[in-house]
């Protein structure tokens, strides 16, 4: 029929429908360098990227009008979630930093996703940590307005997805990164290796 056929492989490692489809395209496309040899079609694989939503581009161009919406003022704006149906430690971590920022003071505005499953554990970590919602921290299941919360803050504490840091690549936001305990650490570093070696992230596991 003549229909030219392209795919796009968003991680480093490519999974089993993409490395199977990689032969018989006409182009391919990759997220990450790390992806062209395992696909199995280097001479037809060009490095793009991941897809950014234009809002994410166009929401950074506010970022000042978004801070004033959100009474931020001259405080350091933090964002963190763990996607929508949570993740367990993304919430421990962050229950253990907002306790901090709030016992110490410190001029901060935390922005907190716990995902579906972790909102009765992060209500939890609250009254066990003495963290008070208000002001300073404003906690939500799901977050709706993700291309504002991106512009608006200083820091984002997230999972290490390749949406995500593409995502985070396009505001030019530094980000603390804690990897899904599913993939392989060798996954995850052909990810945010090139972030870190940027300054621009610090991964753990």
């Amino acid at each position: 029929m003549g229909i030219h056929t392209a795919l796009h492989e968003q991680n480093a490692f490519p999974g089993v429908t993409n490395k199977l489809l990689a032969p018989d395209v006409d182009i391919v496309f990759a997220a990450v360098p790390a992806a062209v040899e395992k696909l199995g079609a280097p001479d037809k694989t060009l490095v793009v990227g991941n897809p950014v939503r234009p809002e994410v581009f166009a929401q950074a161009k506010d970022r000042e009008a978004i801070r004033a919406q959100l009474g931020a003022g001259d405080r350091t704006v933090i964002l963190s979630f763990g996607g929508s149906l949570g993740a367990r430690r993304v919430n421990e971590v962050v229950a253990d930093l907002c306790a901090w920022e709030q016992h110490e003071h410190k001029p901060a505005l935390h922005l907190h996703a716990t995902g579906q499953y972790g909102v009765q554990l992060f209500e939890q970590l609250q009254k066990q940590k003495d963290v008070t919602r208000g002001d300073s921290l404003v906690v939500k299941e799901y977050i709706n307005n993700m291309p504002e919360l991106l512009a608006a803050a200083d820091l984002v504490i997230s999972r290490a997805g390749a949406l995500t840091l593409a995502e985070l690549e396009a505001v030019g936001r530094a980000a603390v990164l804690i990897p899904s305990p599913a993939p392989t650490w060798p996954e995850i570093t052909s990810i945010t290796t090139p972030w870190s070696c940027k300054g621009r992230c610090r991964c753990g596991h």
